[in-house]
């Protein structure tokens, strides 16, 4: 199924799609909506609030249908309104915009790794740790699933963001 999933049948990524940064890019994709609306035009700040709450997201109607939803990863949103708030019934990753390595701190050196909600104080590479909670998850034999392709410039293809939706029967869905 793999193969089939992350075959040469992917979509060509090499356009621009909403913005040309992170916070506003997910945004727009997570909720359908402008981020601009949101005040969202930018990488967000840690004093800037994100998604308001009450905002329909893809993941919350995505699991009103049937889908499980998991975020391993980045949320870097804003605090106000997280991912267990937004839809995801299970996150495991970092808040902000980036986190060392090994440390897992955010850019001010407080600790940012967590996973639904509750920090956590782990050992090891964060994106090996992050593939491992991938491996592991209760979602990993999940067919009813969002997966993200990118195309690299080298022509290699890595999941690094969601643009596949796999249907309820493994079939790909867009």
């Amino acid at each position: 199924q793999l193969d089939k999933m992350f075959g040469w049948s992917t979509p060509e990524m090499s356009r621009f799609y909403t913005y040309p940064v992170c916070s506003p890019s997910r945004a727009a994709f997570l909720t359908g909506v402008n981020p601009r609306r949101f005040g969202i035009v930018d990488a967000l700040n840690p004093n800037q609030a994100g998604i308001p709450p009450n905002t329909q997201t893809l993941p919350a109607t995505l699991r009103a249908a049937g889908y499980r939803t998991s975020l391993i990863g980045k949320w870097h949103l804003g605090e106000q309104n997280p991912p267990l708030s937004c839809g995801f019934e299970h996150f495991y990753g970092c808040m902000g915009p980036q986190i060392d390595y090994f440390a897992h701190t955010g850019p001010r050196g407080t600790a940012d790794w967590q996973r639904d909600g509750k920090p956590l104080n782990e050992i090891g590479y964060s994106t090996d740790l992050l593939a491992d909670e991938a491996v592991r998850s209760q979602f990993a034999g999940a067919v009813n699933m969002v997966v993200q392709i990118a195309r690299m410039r080298d022509g290699v293809r890595r999941v690094t963001h969601i643009t596949e939706i796999v249907g309820m029967e493994g079939e790909v869905i867009t």
